[in-house]
Order: structure tokens, then C-alpha cells, then sequence
């Protein structure tokens, strides 16, 4: 079975192919940086920059780009991070663990990843009970992450996510989902179902009005159910995204992948509604010629079974 949006980390599967760039990226700023974006008052959070995702459909290999923010740059300086007023802890922590906390991010704005882990191991299992604690599970699987260990990043992102009222747990509840998507991926299929379910968990506790990442867990809520044969199940959550997130990243994508599973399942109308809604709204897309010829497709095939 194969998926809609790309994966390059899978040689095996030549239709999923996903060209990160700079990945959960974390960036080391002063106090007075101006360059933050969504920022202003530097909150801890993390990025994902830009990627491309080649979208394939029988035998078609196409490149689109897209830009997937999950939010503003995570900016870590010991020297001013613990002052914020709104990152301060309500207890406090001791100075070794925040000795730990420094080293650790240090090691991570500076891309020393493998370093980062080993510190934000240490700070995890010598201090589980530090209010800063979240953080250090959170920015744990953001450096596993890193070095494409999904299964540790999962397994450091399930431990944040037993922090309702952290800043970052819907982050966490995402990056879960997507760790468990590319081991599924990977090979462990089970694992698109567990996918599926934290990505509904995140939508639960974040729905979209009040959550900032709700299109991208219903995109690859989507994928998951398309990659496991529940076609019905992926046209209800690109639909969901479609309708609901004009101005998504991701929202040309999931037009497409709306279109060409609605088109799978032969219900051909749809698909060729879907199909104009593309074309309408991505009149420069490099798809635009595939999707126009599927469009005529789905109009005669319509013909053919009135």
C-alpha cells in the first residue's frame, strides 16, 4: 500500500518519500533577538522547517514544497531562559539540575545531538520530579528525533505528554504521532493504528479553534488510515482538513490526496469536485497537468457508469 505524502527515509518504499530539512530544529538567541518568528516574548517551542514531499500516484513521482511550521523557534540561553516571568517554574529547581538543564540545551542549539540526549537523559532519570522536568522529556525526543531514533523520540514524547498543562504537550502529542507513523512506516504496521489513536487524542484535548497543530495531525491521521487500506476513514480527515483550514501549509496537498482516494474509491463526481478545487485554487502547482488529466478521467468514467 502505498501513501500520499513522501517519505525519503524509506528506501524501500518508492512512492513515500520525505525530504526533511532541518527537522525540529533548535536555535540558541539572545534575550534582545528581534528575528523570532511568532515569538515576541520567546516562549519555548520548537520548529519544523521546511520540507519537500514528492507525491506519488501510479507510477507519477511529483515534488511539491511545502513549509510546515509547527511553531515559533526554540530558543534555550542559560543565562536568561529561566528569568521569563511565563517559563518560570513554581518550584525551584536546584542549581545541579539546572547546571544539567544548561548543559543539555547548550549541546542541543549547537547541533551536538548525541551529547544533548546523554544530558537530557541524565537530567530525566536523576531528576523526574524537577519542575523542569516536561522540558527536558520534551527537548529528549526532539534530539532523538534528530538522530532518527523514532522509537526513543516516541518513548521520550509519550513521557511528556503526562503533563496536561505543559506549554509544549500538544507538540508532544504530534511528534508521538508522527514518531509511531514513521516506525509503522519503517515496518512495525501495528503502528499506524497507535498513530491514528494519539493523533485523535491530540485532537481531543486540542480541536481545532483551540489547538494550533489540529491540520496537521488530521493530515496525517489521513495518511496512516490510507496507508493501512481505510480509504473512507483517510477521505474523512482530508475532508475535515480541507474544510477546515484555509490557510494550511498543507491544505494543497490534502486537496490532492482527498481527490485521488476519493477517485480510488470510485466515486468519481467527488473526485473531480476535489479536482477543480485544486486546479482552481493551485493554478501554478506542479501538479496542475496530472490533476487536469485525472480530472477528464474521473468526467468519462462518470460517463461510463451513467
Amino acid at each position: 500500500m502505498k501513501g500520499l505524502v513522501a517519505n525519503a527515509l524509506s528506501p524501500g518504499h518508492a512512492s513515500r518519500q520525505h525530504l526533511e530539512h532541518g527537522i525540529w530544529k533548535t536555535e540558541l538567541a539572545g534575550k534582545n533577538n528581534s528575528q523570532a518568528s511568532d515569538s515576541p516574548q520567546f516562549q519555548n517551542r520548537m520548529i519544523c522547517m521546511q520540507r519537500l514531499h514528492p507525491i506519488c500516484r501510479h507510477g507519477r513521482l511529483v515534488w511539491c514544497f511545502l513549509a510546515v511550521v509547527h511553531a515559533a523557534a526554540f530558543f534555550v540561553s542559560s543565562s536568561w531562559v529561566f528569568a521569563q516571568e511565563e517559563e518560570k517554574p513554581k518550584a525551584e529547581s536546584s542549581q545541579e539540575a539546572l547546571a544539567v538543564f544548561s548543559d543539555a540545551a547548550n549541546f542541543q542549539n549547537n547541533g551536538a545531538y548525541e551529547l544533548a540526549v546523554s544530558e537530557w537523559e541524565t537530567f530525566v532519570k536523576t531528576y523526574p520530579k524537577d519542575p523542569l522536568a516536561p522540558k527536558a522529556n520534551h527537548y529528549l525526543g526532539v534530539c532523538r528525533m534528530q538522530l532518527k531514533d523514532y522509537s526513543g523520540a516516541a518513548t521520550a514524547f509519550a513521557a511528556t505528554t503526562k503533563f496536561p498543562k505543559f506549554s509544549l504537550t500538544e507538540e508532544a502529542y504530534l511528534n508521538l504521532g508522527w514518531c509511531q507513523f514513521k516506525l509503522a512506516e519503517g515496518g512495525k504496521q501495528e503502528l499506524f493504528a497507535q498513530s491514528i489513536a494519539t493523533l485523535d487524542a491530540q485532537l481531543k484535548m486540542f480541536p481545532v479553534g483551540k489547538g494550533k497543530l489540529a491540520d496537521q495531525a488530521l493530515f496525517y491521521q489521513a495518511e496512516a488510515n490510507y496507508l493501512q487500506g481505510q480509504k473512507k476513514q483517510a477521505v474523512e480527515a482530508y475532508s475535515q482538513l480541507v474544510k477546515q483550514f484555509k490557510q494550511s501549509a498543507l491544505r494543497s496537498d490534502a486537496i490532492y490526496a482527498l481527490g485521488v482516494t476519493q477517485e480510488e474509491l470510485g466515486d468519481y463526481p467527488a473526485a473531480a469536485a476535489t479536482y477543480d478545487l485544486f486546479l482552481a485554487e493551485s493554478p501554478d502547482s506542479k501538479l496542475k497537468t496530472e490533476v487536469a488529466m485525472r480530472k477528464a478521467e474521473t468526467v468519462l468514467q462518470t460517463g461510463l457508469a451513467a
